[in-house]
């Protein structure tokens, strides 16, 4: 998550600081160099850090929870699924077709809903 953090910081940092900036100067910059159009720089890092890394780590996070009980069970299923959408939108933006992209922000975003959901239940049960 530490390299998910700095790479989407740095890539929307350099996006308000510089890109924004020379656009708003009138300075003519390639879409390549603009976050929100594929393929550009500043996509390709974005979807690195949220695609790759926080698919790496649901899944190293969910391989490390023991199956004691069905709470923790629904969670480490939770984890696995949205740690493999992130990884199956990253790879498919990569290699096949941008489209796949929307399966990382259903295991990021919907994701990490079920599974502080989830983790509220555990808490509730301790």
């Amino acid at each position: 998550m530490t390299c998910t953090c700095a790479l989407t910081g740095a890539t929307h940092i350099v996006n308000i600081t510089v890109t924004r900036a020379l656009i708003s100067e009138g300075v003519d910059i390639p879409t390549y160099f603009q976050i929100g159009f594929w393929p550009s720089v500043e996509m390709a890092i974005d979807y690195l850090a949220w695609g790759f890394f926080t698919g790496l780590a649901f899944l190293c996070i969910g391989i490390t929870i023991t199956n004691k009980d069905k709470v923790e069970c629904n969670i480490k299923t939770t984890l696995l699924i949205s740690g493999i959408f992130c990884l199956f939108g990253f790879f498919g933006t990569v290699f096949i077709n941008e489209n796949i992209w929307y399966f990382a922000p259903m295991g990021y975003g919907v994701g990490t809903i079920i599974i502080c959901i989830q983790m509220m239940k555990f808490k509730a049960t301790k």
